[in-house]
């Protein structure tokens, strides 16, 4: 038979044990929250990865085509440095064809013609300065 006195011990543990199961329910609760965060920086360790791994592929291809951009911006640049030499003759020949006197209008449509490649050259430069630039940022 349970006296009054081991029913008043039994009450006493049984708050005590409530107790001790809560913190567990806590621990257990953290130990949860550190796996959720485990497991997330898990994957984002493993998203960086892949990215670097990415990132380094990018920048080997970039390499090697940094050299073609350089070696396109080289020739575009000496290309408009001749069409424009050859504009400024084609203009100095159609000056004095019209101090002699010579009807120069044929050559006033290739001037425009060299004028009109000459803009799409540079506007070829600038692309190519432009990747250039892109590339050396990689």
């Amino acid at each position: 038979m349970i006296t009054p006195e081991k029913f008043g011990k039994i009450l006493n543990k049984l708050p005590k044990e409530k107790t001790e199961l809560s913190s567990l329910e806590k621990v257990e609760l953290n130990l949860k929250n550190a796996e959720s965060f485990i497991s997330q920086a898990k994957k984002n360790t493993s998203n960086k990865n892949q990215s670097l791994a990415s990132y380094k592929q990018i920048a080997k291809l970039a390499t090697g085509e940094l050299s073609k951009v350089k070696g396109g911006l080289k020739t575009a640049e000496t290309l408009n440095k001749g069409l424009m030499k050859a504009y400024q003759e084609a203009k100095d020949i159609k000056k004095s064809m019209d101090q002699a006197g010579i009807n120069s209008a044929p050559l006033d449509k290739r001037l425009k013609e060299i004028q009109n490649a000459g803009n799409d050259l540079q506007n070829n430069i600038i692309a190519f300065q432009n990747m250039e630039n892109l590339f050396n940022r990689i």
